[in-house]
């Protein structure tokens, strides 16, 4: 059995009320660099909020769901 090893995930900046998405495969790990300011992208937006988490086998399939969720936010705004 294939172990489910990529997570794309979605914040919710608490700061500026926008949304961020990435893709990891330590969920956890990522997180707490989001929330430490370690991440130059997202620093200057904290605190988060984690909204919704999806597992993966492959990262072509996370990537692929990665592109979809940002091209419906973008749709959204």
């Amino acid at each position: 059995m294939k172990k489910i090893q990529y997570c794309v995930y979605f914040l919710y900046s608490l700061k500026d009320k926008k949304f961020y998405i990435g893709y990891t495969t330590n969920l956890h790990q990522r997180l707490t660099y989001h929330i430490s300011g370690n991440s130059q992208t997202t620093k200057f937006r904290r605190p988060f909020k984690l909204l919704f988490c999806e597992f993966f086998l492959s990262k072509h399939d996370v990537l692929r769901r990665e592109k979809f969720l940002k091209s419906m936010l973008v749709k959204e705004c």
